[in-house]
């Protein structure tokens, strides 16, 4: 497994905010949740624990706060590989919300289905998804619609509809591009401070996911059309003082490290391996403190060295990833690397 095939899985929940009501808290729920996601960024298990916590202090907790805590444990178990585990929180937070509709966990429990390659129940959920963000026209409604395009466009290539798979990544990418913070944002360039920052890394990130569709087609040179396009509005957004909003920086560097490993496995595809150990470690560089993201990224650095033909090169890098595996409770992932070894 590599990166641009299993970021897909990942698009459609890296954007997913929950929109469930409730009643009264002793905690407060947004440093709550921002908390769960910030630790899921840096070690997956403190988070789980973190939220396993909170979630036995039932005497202080409603229902609101434990169903928003559930999806984001469903969201951090699909991302750890184990979609069974993951699948029970994304129903206990649905059952526990007081919401009508919960597109967000139609999306949870739509990537719950294509794990297991249910691909035709996953297409279900996933429409049902975008069938409820089309009723919703601010930024959130906008970003859901995106998000369950992803999430269509991602089954379709599994199910080898490839030309169905691009118009819908396309789709998203017009979905983000439409929205009016997007062409406010457009507006105030080339301002020294532009505005709605967030609507921008929105596109870059959809910039990114197309071009990781288009390394799976093999389609190199759109791919890193795509990748400079999602580099430009990163490199934008980071030229701003983005010292309040330490989310939306977070976010700006995933993505630039996700973008720089792409390239990466795009020169080592056109054998230009000088340039492809150049963009490893410039990923490196934005991802070291995600777990996560830089297990994937060693998968792919793995193929770099195979590619080679650098084997104890190779083998090194298993090494140090098992350690990092181990380090961080990644043991699905662990066992792709013994798997590689």
């Amino acid at each position: 497994m590599i990166l641009y095939k299993t970021l897909p899985v990942i698009t459609c929940i890296l954007f997913a905010t929950n929109t469930l009501q409730s009643q009264e808290s002793n905690y407060d729920a947004p440093v709550i949740i921002d908390s769960l996601h910030s630790l899921w960024r840096q070690n997956p298990e403190r988070a789980i624990r973190y939220a396993q916590n909170i979630l036995t202090d039932t005497e202080n907790i409603d229902n609101k706060l434990e169903s928003k805590i559930h999806h984001v444990l469903g969201k951090i178990f699909i991302d750890l590989d184990l979609p069974s585990i993951s699948f029970l929180h994304f129903t206990e937070s649905t059952y526990k919300s007081l919401a009508k509709e919960q597109p967000w966990n139609l999306i949870g429990i739509g990537n719950v289905y294509n794990k297991a390659g249910n691909f035709l129940q996953a297409k279900e959920k996933y429409y049902s998804a975008f069938e409820i963000f089309k009723k919703n026209k601010s930024l959130s409604g906008i970003n859901g619609q995106a998000v369950a395009l992803n999430c269509l466009s991602r089954t379709e290539k599994f199910l080898i509809n490839y030309d169905n798979a691009v118009a819908l990544s396309k789709e998203a990418l017009d979905t983000r591009r439409s929205s009016l913070e997007y062409r406010e944002f457009l507006k105030s360039m080339p301002g020294y401070k532009n505005s709605h920052l967030g609507s921008a890394i929105s596109v870059a990130y959809q910039h990114g996911v197309l071009a990781g569709l288009y390394i799976d087609l093999e389609i190199y040179d759109m791919a890193l059309e795509q990748l400079q396009a999602s580099d430009s509005l990163i490199h934008l957004v980071l030229s701003n003082q983005l010292t309040d909003q330490e989310n939306l920086l977070i976010n700006a560097k995933q993505y630039l490290g996700n973008n720089h490993t792409k390239r990466m496995v795009v020169l080592y595809n056109l054998k230009n391996f000088v340039g492809a150990h150049v963009e490893s470690k410039l990923a490196y560089k934005y991802i070291k403190e995600n777990p996560i993201q830089l297990v994937r990224h060693y998968l792919d650095k793995i193929d770099l060295y195979m590619k080679q033909d650098s084997l104890y090169a190779g083998l090194e890098m298993i090494d140090e990833a098992l350690k990092l595996c181990k380090l961080n409770g990644l043991e699905k992932h662990e066992i792709e690397f013994l798997e590689k070894k």
